[in-house]
């Protein structure tokens, strides 16, 4: 349930491979508009924060620790259109982002990136 290069904290892999968090993603293709798609993705990111959360009570999650598990969501999920769906996001909706919106945005795109890279680093 992990990948070498994630390096997921031993203490969230109780909770591999987050089923919830994947299925809010693997929805993202119902919805029409770029502004419900990114509230799909700001479900998913919350859906994962609360699950780290309950896994580890000691401590808050930090993008460290989250990060790791989205892009692991996301490989397991395997969202369709998932790049195109970036894209569209990005086009029409990315420049009215502002706050907490944002910085999911960021970590989400982040990642998405990251799992492009991930056959790179064998």
């Amino acid at each position: 349930a992990n990948h070498k290069a994630l390096q997921i904290p031993e203490v969230y892999l109780r909770e591999a491979p987050w089923p919830s968090a994947q299925t809010e993603i693997c929805t993202i293709s119902a919805y029409k508009t770029p502004r419900d798609k990114l509230q799909c993705v700001l479900r998913m990111c919350s859906t994962i924060m609360n699950l780290l959360s309950l896994a580890n009570e000691d401590s808050v999650p930090g993008a460290d620790d989250f990060v790791p598990v989205l892009v692991f969501v996301l490989i397991k999920a395997n969202p369709p259109c998932l790049l195109s769906t970036v894209q569209y996001i990005s086009s029409f909706y990315a420049n009215s982002l502002t706050g907490e919106e944002s910085y999911w945005w960021m970590q989400f795109t982040a990642a998405v990136e990251f799992i492009k890279t991930i056959d790179e680093r064998k």
